[in-house]
């Protein structure tokens, strides 16, 4: 009994210490990754406000929280250092407005109504100045007849993702996307009557021809029933699949013949002051379609 009890308080001794060398061992590893881990301190409106306003000064846009490239989020690794900074700005933006939301920061405090106020008026994307787009949009209806940027593009009647589009295309979408964003928001904010602003506007819209008349509308109406054997325009054109053609996929005799039945509709929608017009038009609506294709 002598021998053993000796044995026993060693193995108590030893396991005692062994905890303990565990502990500090498990404390000290804390204490690293404490120490390695950053400590982000949750910056208060006014300082995201002051670093918001030189941001917009200098650039005329709010800070953007996320890059996008191709439609897929660029990750922070590949950013350089100044859009690294602008999306830690935006991000901060963001939190700022959150709290608010949800009343862990005051909604009413002055600098966090500027920061809304900053956020709803300026657009958050990169976009060229409104001189540099028109002179873009300007080229580019030069270049294609006439014929504004198309956002979307569509094949077997389905909008084909931003990832499949071809280089030619990604920069079509993306001019016409810029315009639409700037006309959208000029007109939000007020700053539609910019010169430059509404000379976007203007060559935006320059591509479409100007509306017939009520009388030259039928004319053209009369010619299209008399060539195509007394039916009138459709306005919905279906495939062999009778699935419906979107107007990005119409032939050019197809788009006509919509545009032609769009206008008819549109006329005896609002009003045609003629009487004898407005029969001649109702008895042209009331013919039958045109056999699909």
């Amino acid at each position: 009994m002598k021998r053993i009890l000796p044995i026993i308080l060693l193995i108590t001794v030893l396991c005692d210490t062994g905890f303990a060398q565990k502990k500090l061992l498990v404390q000290a590893g804390v204490e690293i990754l404490a120490a390695k881990k950053p400590v982000r301190v949750a910056l208060t409106p006014t300082q995201v406000l002051s670093q918001v306003r030189p941001f917009i000064a200098t650039h005329n846009r709010r800070p953007l929280s996320s890059i996008y490239q191709n439609g897929v989020v660029v990750p922070m690794d590949q950013l350089s250092p100044e859009i690294r900074r602008e999306v830690a700005l935006g991000a901060a933006v963001q939190r700022i407005l959150i709290r608010a939301k949800m009343g862990k920061v005051d909604p009413q405090h002055p600098d966090v109504i500027e920061l809304r106020r900053l956020i709803e008026q300026y657009p958050g994307t990169h976009t060229l100045c409104v001189k540099e787009l028109l002179s873009q949009l300007q080229d580019f209806l030069a270049s294609h007849n006439g014929k504004r940027p198309r956002a979307l593009f569509y094949k077997n009647s389905r909008a084909i993702p931003t990832e499949a589009l071809t280089p030619e295309q990604l920069t079509e979408a993306r001019l016409a996307r810029q315009v639409m964003h700037v006309i959208k928001w000029a007109k939000k904010t007020g700053n539609i009557n910019d010169p430059d602003t509404q000379a976007l506007v203007k060559a935006w819209g320059n591509n479409r021809p100007p509306a017939p008349s009520d009388s030259e509308l039928l004319e053209k109406l009369n010619k299209w029933v008399a060539s195509h054997n007394g039916v009138r325009p459709r306005l919905t054109i279906y495939d062999e699949h009778c699935k419906n053609i979107p107007i990005a996929q119409m032939t050019t005799q197809e788009r006509e013949e919509h545009t032609l039945a769009r206008q008819m509709e549109r006329k005896l929608r609002e009003g045609i002051s003629d009487k004898q017009i407005r029969e001649a038009m109702w008895v042209i609506k009331n013919l039958p379609t045109s056999v699909r294709r």
